[in-house]
């Protein structure tokens, strides 16, 4: 984590880091300029070695059209395909990702998108994951707060 980022930690009544994020822009993807690796075939490697993960919901093949949409989106967008190692916190982008996830099935079972004995367990899926990588992201702001305090 930047330096300027774990500046917004803060310690909860039970003693947690709580981590606060700035709301900044992050620069441009640029992960085939930095010698990154290409995200989008690892991801589908991994579907085809647990098909039996995807079964009930959705075709594997299905699933990895959408992928295949979705980085087509983001190479139109920002001019690459999502790589590794292209400037951008990940962890961060992952994050904010599942919040607006969180948001997004909240909203769909509100407005009855959703049959009723899959909903609440949607959006605690959703929520979950949220909640992992913020306690991700708190852990590594708790870590790097550490090391400045030791250092300075």
């Amino acid at each position: 984590m930047s330096e300027k980022r774990a500046r917004y930690v803060t310690t909860a009544g039970d003693g947690r880091p709580v981590v606060h994020l700035p709301a900044t822009e992050q620069p441009r993807p640029a992960g085939s300029r930095n010698g990154g690796v290409e995200v989008l075939p690892l991801l589908l490697n991994l579907i085809d070695a647990q098909p039996w993960a995807w079964r009930e919901a959705i075709s594997a093949e299905s699933l990895k059209q959408h992928l295949r949409d979705r980085i087509a989106l983001g190479e139109a967008k920002y001019g690459e395909r999502l790589c590794t190692r292209n400037g951008r916190d990940s962890l961060l982008d992952a994050y904010e990702e599942a919040l607006d996830c969180a948001l997004y099935v909240t909203q769909a079972v509100q407005e009855g998108v959703f049959a009723l004995a899959t909903d609440g367990a949607l959006v605690r899926e959703a929520v979950l994951l949220a909640a992992k990588l913020g306690i991700a992201l708190e852990r590594r702001a708790s870590e790097s707060a550490l090391r400045d305090a030791r250092e300075g």
